[in-house]
């Protein structure tokens, strides 16, 4: 489910540095943005995301998330599309149900977290309600040693004794040494306290089921005076205009 999804993008968790800031709002217009709010424990509670659907008629629509905590972990979030419930064992973090507005389960997340504290693996569990539509979904995860994501890569399987198959490939390189405040531009999942990226990236390359590249896109930034990103700019291989993104932090 991509529930922090806008243009590719998504939410954040602050890296440890010599100035610990929350991403408050990346915005590349007055109309286009997404707004982070936190509790008195610094945890995320609500996301906005704002952004123009009908650029002729200024179609502007508005979508909001909120999260709720039980004993200082993730247990629900309400989007516009339905809700999701997350389950643990202890602290560990069993999985995470899917359900519509009208309670209806959709799927079932299962994620593998590492020692290191990173997502390796989402497997997702569907319905599969209807012939010649997957029945599950896998993501995974590869990093570097840095601690960086170099890897994403996205399968599904059409049966129960059917093998998984590449729908796409994205590949992260050319990191900068700064913080990155934004990890969860490129991912499905918020759970708190992971980490996907230290740092930023420079080049986001996309590869479809055939290995070919669908999208190229690289990165240039800007830093504000303690190291943290004030402005990105994306370039996208084949386009002529570059899309400028800003950040504001509490």
């Amino acid at each position: 489910m991509l529930l922090f999804s806008c243009k590719k993008q998504d939410q954040p968790a602050p890296v440890p540095g010599t100035e610990t800031k929350l991403l408050k709002k990346i915005y590349t217009s007055a109309n286009d943005f997404q707004l982070f709010t936190y509790n008195e424990s610094k945890q995320l509670v609500k996301l906005t995301n704002q952004y123009v659907d009908d650029p002729i008629n200024n179609g502007i629509i508005t979508e909001e998330a909120v999260l709720t905590y039980e004993s200082n972990k993730l247990k629900r979030v309400q989007h516009e599309g339905g809700y999701m419930i997350y389950h643990y064992t202890g602290n560990h973090l069993d999985s995470i149900q899917n359900f519509t507005l009208t309670n209806r389960l959709m799927s079932v997340d299962y994620p593998e977290i590492n020692a290191q504290n990173q997502l390796v693996t989402v497997t997702t569990k569907l319905p599969g309600l209807f012939p010649g539509l997957p029945i599950a979904l896998q993501r995974l995860f590869t990093y570097s040693a840095s601690g960086n994501l170099t890897e994403m890569r996205y399968s599904f399987k059409r049966t129960t004794n059917g093998v998984y198959e590449l729908q796409e490939r994205i590949v992260f390189s050319a990191y900068d040494s700064k913080q990155n405040p934004d990890q969860f531009s490129y991912t499905e999942h918020y759970i708190p306290g992971l980490i996907f990226m230290k740092n930023n990236p420079g080049r986001v390359q996309y590869y479809d089921d055939n290995g070919d590249v669908s999208e190229d896109i690289n990165f240039v930034y800007q830093f504000d005076s303690a190291g943290w990103v004030s402005k990105k700019t994306a370039t996208t291989v084949g386009s002529p205009n570059p899309e400028v993104a800003f950040y504001e932090y509490y």
